[in-house]
């Protein structure tokens, strides 16, 4: 099995999350076969 931990550095407003969900979510497309998540 592959995967793919996508890391970013956190804040406080929930929105800084919102450009790595949709990386996430693309890569997740591209590669179905792989497990995507958010770190």
């Amino acid at each position: 099995m592959n995967g793919l931990i996508l890391f970013a550095h956190g804040a406080r407003d929930p929105r800084w999350a919102v450009p790595f969900e949709r990386l996430q979510a693309l890569t997740q497309a591209q590669r179905p076969d792989w497990q995507v998540a958010l770190a």
